[in-house]
């Protein structure tokens, strides 16, 4: 144990007392469309049918709007119709006085121009239909995928639940017979102290008692195996092992 899992017997044993200690006696089951291939597989139909509404959206009209602005004179504290100086670049023919002249001209500071950018896919040879086509197909064949799975995981829930509860009501009735058989034998054994009863009859009780024993052993081994099933297939576990899944850091 220790070469193979790295563990020390001691180890191995308190695991063993956790899982006990937190595993459910009878697992609760999970119903088919909740289970956790369910889930992976129902993203995987919504990924394949994103992706089928991308190829059809690539097949719509594209409308692209472009806005230009350019600003100049920025600094420029006169404005418009304020008096500047003869020969300044803006200066109109009404005369301010005083050899100055009214701003008439590039008020505005600024410009804006727009336009409507128009684009319609017409012909690309049958790639994107190709293309829609393979989503589609892909997404109806995760869908017979999850329905069969949901049939199956309900059916092997119920199996599951119903042998274990078979098993459990064995390991109880086994656990009478083996308590009746300890007492037929202490009063067999106190008979032969005091009349030298039957032995034979000590030894096959003794004998039975031994085979009930080695019964429930399995039956306990088997009941832990089905449960350990029933816990895997409802998703939990990892929490019954007390394993911790970390999240992804992307």
């Amino acid at each position: 144990m220790k070469t193979q899992f790295a563990i020390t017997p001691q180890q191995a044993q308190e695991v063993i007392a956790s899982f006990i200690k937190k595993r459910p006696e009878v697992p609760e089951s999970v119903s088919g469309p909740v289970s956790p291939r369910a889930r992976l597989i129902s993203h995987n139909i919504d990924k394949a049918a994103a992706e089928a509404q991308r190829f059809q959206a690539e097949r719509l009209p594209a409308l692209t709007g472009v806005v230009t602005a350019r600003g100049w004179d920025i600094g420029q504290k006169n404005r418009c119709s304020d008096p500047v100086p003869r020969g300044h670049a803006d200066g109109g023919g009404r005369a301010a006085g005083n050899d100055r002249f009214y701003r008439d001209q590039n008020c505005n500071t600024y410009e804006m121009t727009g336009a409507i950018e128009f684009s319609l896919p017409l012909y690309d040879g049958g790639a994107n239909a190709a293309q829609r086509g393979s989503a589609n197909a892909r997404r109806m064949g995760l869908e017979a995928e999850l329905a069969a799975h949901v049939r199956s995981h309900d059916a092997e829930s119920r199996r599951l639940q119903d042998q274990l509860l078979d098993e459990l009501t064995q390991i109880a009735e086994t656990r009478q017979r083996i308590e009746e058989l300890e007492t037929q034998i202490a009063s067999e054994r106190l008979l032969s102290t005091r009349t030298r009863g039957n032995l034979l009859g000590l030894l096959s009780l003794e004998q039975r008692f031994a085979d009930e024993q080695a019964r429930l052993i399995s039956l306990e081994l088997d009941a832990e195996g089905t449960r350990m099933e029933a816990l895997q297939l409802s998703g939990s576990l990892a929490d019954s092992l007390t394993i911790t899944l970390g999240e992804s850091g992307c």
